[in-house]
């Protein structure tokens, strides 16, 4: 068959054969995890199962309503996948694993985009440096602690995502594009906007970075 006959011989075609491994390992890390919040792990992960299932029950009461409002990004689109029959828990963890596989595949694409642009002027530097780009990109999708806490059901997965979404922005427009246009302008906007709503501070300090960058 085609499609045993292709061969990883592009940087393109080995980073992706990472994250398509990835979403494998998680597929069957997702079978594997406990039925039941892992407290010892990721303490908050009932906390955000339980808004899921008060939401749909229109429940939502005073103790977890502030959490709700800096979770969105993560129980909102968890409840979608509990009103067809996913229990709270794994819809969750099903949105929290997507994050991080949505993650990864954003930094691929960022890591082509950029090694297209600088190839013609450092091919041999790129050749040479190309394992080592493959083994950092390996090494961040598979580092034990960061491949955990994108699989369980926590804000950092979505926080992470929409972090790099931000920083994919001033990316594209400073280094590829050097001009930023109005798609790259609306992606940093929403990125802005749903990383205040899942770690207020991280959203703040990011964007007075931001902010001071374009400034200078």
């Amino acid at each position: 068959m085609k499609l045993f006959s292709l061969r990883l011989t592009t940087l393109k075609s080995k980073l992706f054969a990472i994250v398509f491994a990835s979403l494998i390992v998680r597929f069957i890390a997702f079978f594997l995890l406990p039925s039941n919040p892992t407290v010892a792990l990721a303490p908050d992960e009932g906390g955000y199962a339980e808004i899921v299932r008060l939401i749909l029950n229109d429940q939502l009461n005073a103790p977890y309503r502030r959490l709700y409002f800096i979770s969105r990004p993560l129980v909102l689109p968890a409840t979608a996948l509990h009103n067809i029959g996913i229990e709270p828990l794994s819809s969750v963890r099903i949105i929290a694993s997507i994050y991080g596989a949505l993650t990864l595949i954003l930094m691929a694409f960022l890591i082509i985009k950029c090694v297209n642009k600088y190839s013609t002027y450092y091919s041999e530097l790129t050749l040479k440096r190309s394992n080592l780009i493959i083994g950092l990109f390996f090494v961040f999708a598979f580092l034990p602690s960061h491949f955990l806490w994108s699989t369980l059901g926590l804000r950092e997965s979505p926080m992470e995502f929409w972090v790099l979404c931000s920083l994919a922005a001033i990316f594209l427009a400073v280094n590829l594009q050097e001009k930023i246009t109005l798609p790259v302008a609306l992606l940093l906007t929403i990125s802005i906007i749903l990383l205040f709503n899942t770690r207020p501070k991280v959203a703040l300090l990011l964007s007075l970075t931001i902010l001071i960058s374009l400034i200078f």
